[in-house]
């Protein structure tokens, strides 16, 4: 009687999961863009993205249309909580709010792209928040 308990609770939590589409096992990075692929610099970015993360066997993960305000550190929070181990940004108005949510999660590699404009200094910087791309 025990073990056909068991064997139903097994197949309970294995219906359950497959009902959440929680199947997908990879490893997760997201990426933060501030306009989708209509706009030609992030459409680069998504395009590269994809590929590396296919490249790396991760799953993509991608939020468009995130503005250069407190909404990335949210965006970027919800992401880190939904387990992404890599979190990248590909806008230089995005730096502030990844900092301050790279302090949260200690676990997770922040990165945002750095360009030619003005950007800190990279010892002022946690150090988990790199300047990549």
């Amino acid at each position: 009687m025990k073990t056909n308990f068991k064997v139903a609770t097994l197949i309970l939590a294995t219906v359950a999961l497959a009902a959440c589409g929680n199947t997908d096992s990879r490893p997760k990075a997201a990426l933060i863009t501030l306009h989708d692929s209509s706009s030609t610099y992030d459409k680069n970015f998504i395009d590269a993205f994809k590929a590396a993360c296919d490249k790396m066997g991760y799953k993509a993960v991608i939020r468009t249309g995130v503005p250069e305000g407190e909404q990335c550190q949210t965006v970027a929070s919800e992401l880190a909580d939904s387990g992404c181990e890599f979190i990248f940004a590909d806008s230089f108005g995005h730096e502030d709010h990844m900092i301050e949510a790279a302090k949260n999660f200690k676990n997770v590699e922040f990165a945002r792209h750095r360009h030619q404009g003005p950007h800190r200094q990279a010892r002022e910087l946690p150090q988990r928040l790199r300047q990549h791309l």
